[in-house]
C-alpha cells in the first residue's frame, strides 16, 4: 500500500500545506495525497474547504512548478520537486469527516489508507489537534505530525535551510503533552466544583425535609437526593480520579 498523507484542513493559509506537502513527498516518500475536511469541528469559522484545495491550493502547485513565485527564481531541484506535488495533488483524495464521531472516523480512514499513514495537524487549532491526536493513538496511527516553521515570515519550502523548520512527530512533542496535561487538570477542577455545589444543594434539599413535608414529598426528596449525588457528585468524582470515563466508553463502542 502507498503511503498516504492525511492532510487535515483547518485554515486559509496555503503556504501551510504546501511546506507540508513538499516535506512529506520529499522526505518522507508520500505517494498519496488526501484532504480532510472536519465538519461540524470548532474552528470559530466554517473554512472554504472547496474553494482552498480545488483552487487556490492546486494553483499555488501549478505556478511553482512552473517556477512562478513572487517573481524570484526556484532552484530547478525544487521545481522538479513541487512538479512531483503537483502531479500527486492531481490524483488527490478528499475525505469529509464528522468530529462529532472522530475515532470512528480515524478509524475507517485508518482501514483505507493503512497505519502507517502520515496525519498532519499543522493547521489545526489546538483543541482541534488535541481532539484527532487522540483519536489517532487511540486507533493505533501514531504517525501524527506538525509542520513547525521557525524562521518569521510566510516562507515556503524552497526558501527554507534545515534549521528553519522541524517537522514535530506529536506523541514526542513535549509542549504539547504539556497543554494536554493543563486541559486535564482544568476539566478535573470543573468535576470538584460540581462536587461542591452537589454537596450544598443536598444540604438544603435535607434541610427541606426536615421541615416536614407530607409522606410523598419526603419520597421525593429523597429520589432527588439520590440522583442530585450520583449525576453530580459521584461520576465527577470517579473520573475527576482517574475511574472509568462513562462518555469515554460510550465513544469507544460509537
Amino acid at each position: 500500500m502507498p503511503r498516504s498523507l492525511l492532510l487535515l484542513v483547518g485554515s486559509a493559509n496555503t503556504g501551510a500545506y504546501i511546506n507540508t506537502l513538499a516535506y512529506a513527498v520529499e522526505q518522507l516518500r508520500v505517494e498519496q495525497i488526501v484532504m480532510v475536511n472536519i465538519l461540524y469541528a470548532p474552528l470559530g469559522r466554517p473554512n472554504a474547504f472547496e474553494d482552498l484545495v480545488n483552487r487556490e491550493l492546486q494553483g499555488a502547485l501549478s505556478k511553482l512548478a512552473q517556477g512562478r513565485y513572487e517573481s524570484k527564481q526556484i532552484p530547478l531541484e525544487k521545481r522538479k520537486l513541487y512538479g512531483d506535488i503537483s502531479d500527486k495533488y492531481e490524483y488527490r483524495h478528499i475525505e469529509r469527516i464528522n468530529y462529532h464521531f472522530l475515532r470512528k472516523e480515524i478509524r475507517r480512514m485508518r482501514n483505507v489508507y493503512g497505519e502507517e499513514s502520515i496525519v498532519d495537524i499543522t493547521s489545526l487549532p489546538k483543541r482541534l489537534a488535541i481532539d484527532v491526536l487522540t483519536a489517532c493513538l487511540a486507533e493505533n496511527m501514531y504517525h501524527v505530525m506538525l509542520f513547525e516553521l521557525k524562521k518569521q515570515g510566510g516562507y515556503l519550502y524552497h526558501e527554507l535551510e534545515g534549521n528553519d523548520y522541524e517537522y514535530i512527530p506529536l506523541p514526542d512533542w513535549s509542549p504539547l503533552l504539556s497543554n494536554i496535561e493543563v486541559f486535564s487538570a482544568r476539566r478535573n477542577r470543573q468535576k470538584f466544583i460540581s462536587i461542591a455545589i452537589t454537596i450544598w444543594i443536598s444540604l438544603f434539599i435535607v434541610i427541606l425535609n426536615q421541615l416536614g413535608l407530607p409522606g410523598w414529598g419526603g419520597w421525593l426528596m429523597a429520589a432527588l437526593l439520590v440522583g442530585l449525588n450520583v449525576v453530580g457528585a459521584l461520576l465527577p468524582l470517579v473520573e475527576a480520579l482517574g475511574g472509568i470515563n462513562l462518555r469515554l466508553a460510550f465513544w469507544r463502542r460509537s
